[in-house]
């Protein structure tokens, strides 16, 4: 007899005493159905398991709890576990009533609920909370556990720890935290706010405002209809096909923004910065990292384009009239062949009229070369 035979007798018969001494999985469902009235307010808590909520066209609420014991005697801890229904003025209220320590008998709920009433609050630990449909002003709030929202109408203020936050087909306003997870935001209407550590912020089709904060991590903008204030402590932050000005922000990374109908104030420590067709550049600032934008239009409030440490290479559209004030004291400035008249000041600035003049655009680069171009 091998020594990988020997050890599968005794796995064997090492959980065949376990059972004779009644360690065993021990499992328990049940159905229980309310019925409430049109417009009822519903909270649900969870304190260890997961939740699963959807509407339908139905006058009651449906509750299909699953519950699982690993204990000794677990068939007895499940009986120390309720489901608890119960009525506060306007309000209907499901929860878990535990008799034994939370950790030994998780609950998996699915809960279905009238499309006439309003989910209100969601509370959970340790699991996963996922909604599809329903409506109401909600507060959701699980740990260690990702949410799922799709197809949810009205305000949901959204927070978790140790996963990710994922949202589809919302109409209404979104407030969404989690710590060491990502937050995705798609085809969705409304103001939105998302803000995560140490993950990254997918946001795409949207159309409202959107405030974004990430402390380590990307965020990534795709095909936004609304004004955007993005920041991240570190990572790269990359907008496309967007409507709506921008204000963009990130410590170490890198900053892409193309294809946006809106005023862009951009600025990151550590990185380079890329523009392309925008409505207008309001500012773009680097410490340490090369600018690199397309100027098409000129807001009346002119723009301001700074690198500390790196290059400034601006191309113009044929359309652009304005007023040119730049400062290169270590490298060169490279005109080429656009049509600008430049004149040196006391002070090492050089003052140019673009075309027939207009808003004032300032190019500075403090260690680094300046070159200009036409589109």
């Amino acid at each position: 007899m091998n020594n990988r035979t020997r050890i599968i007798i005794f796995t064997f018969f090492f959980f065949c005493f376990l059972a004779q001494l009644g360690f065993s999985e021990a499992k328990s469902k049940s159905q229980l159905r309310y019925k409430i009235d049109s417009g009822t307010k519903v909270e649900i808590n969870n304190k260890n398991g997961s939740i699963r909520i959807n509407d339908w066209s139905r006058s009651y609420v449906q509750v299909e709890a699953t519950m699982f014991s690993w204990a000794w005697e677990g068939s007895e801890e499940l009986k120390k576990v309720k489901i608890v229904a119960e009525s506060e003025g306007n309000t209907f209220i499901i929860r878990t009533d535990y008799q034994v320590p939370i950790n030994k008998v998780p609950v998996y709920l699915e809960i279905n609920i009238p499309e006439s009433t309003y989910l209100k609050s969601v509370s959970n630990n340790n699991g996963e909370v996922r909604i599809e449909g329903c409506q109401g002003d909600l507060e959701l709030h699980t740990t260690n556990g990702r949410i799922r929202i799709d197809n949810f109408n009205g305000f949901v203020k959204a927070e978790t720890t140790n996963s990710n936050i994922e949202v589809d087909m919302m109409k209404g306003e979104g407030q969404f935290k989690t710590t060491n997870g990502r937050v995705k935001i798609t085809d969705s209407t409304g103001p939105m706010t998302a803000e995560t550590t140490n993950g990254y912020v997918d946001i795409n089709n949207v159309y409202g405002n959107v405030k974004v904060t990430v402390n380590s991590g990307n965020i990534d903008m795709d095909d936004i209809r609304g004004d955007q204030q993005l920041t991240t402590s570190s990572g790269k932050i990359e907008v496309d096909d967007c409507t709506g000005n921008l204000v963009i922000h990130t410590n170490y990374g890198n900053i892409d923004v193309d294809n946006v109908n809106g005023l862009v104030d951009a600025e990151t420590s550590n990185g380079r910065i890329k523009i392309r067709d925008v409505k207008a550049i309001i500012r773009a600032v680097t410490n340490n990292g090369k600018i690199d934008v397309e100027m098409r239009k000129i807001d009346e409030q002119g723009s301001y384009l700074l690198s500390r440490n790196g290059t400034i290479e601006v191309k113009f559209s044929y359309s652009i009239q304005a007023n040119l004030e730049i400062y290169c004291p270590i490298g060169t400035v490279d005109i080429g062949d656009i049509h600008l008249k430049m004149q040196s000041s006391e002070d090492g600035r050089q003052i140019g009229i673009l075309r027939k003049g207009g808003p004032l655009i300032y190019i500075e680069s403090s260690v680094g070369n300046i070159e200009l171009k036409d589109l």
